[in-house]
């Protein structure tokens, strides 16, 4: 092992932004592009942005449900 603590750079990291950045800015523009929105999944499902918003919007709650029903699934096997 090499002797680097990757957990104590990533604190460091993490703090280095904290200070220099407004990170309630940085948390939404985060939780925006999550598996948890929305637009991440019509992304996903349109990323040229070729449909029209309600066939986009219902492919994404499609996509979505699936993701979440997937790891379900995985979680229920253990």
């Amino acid at each position: 092992m090499s002797g680097i603590n990757y957990r104590a750079l990533g604190r460091l990291g993490g703090l280095t932004t904290a200070s220099t950045r407004d990170m309630r800015a940085t948390a939404a523009h985060a939780r925006a592009f999550a598996p948890s929105s929305l637009s991440y999944w019509e992304q996903k499902v349109d990323p040229e942005g070729q449909l029209d918003k309600s066939d986009r919007e219902a492919r994404a709650r499609a996509a979505q449900s699936l993701h979440y029903a997937t790891i379900a699934r995985k979680r229920a096997k253990r």
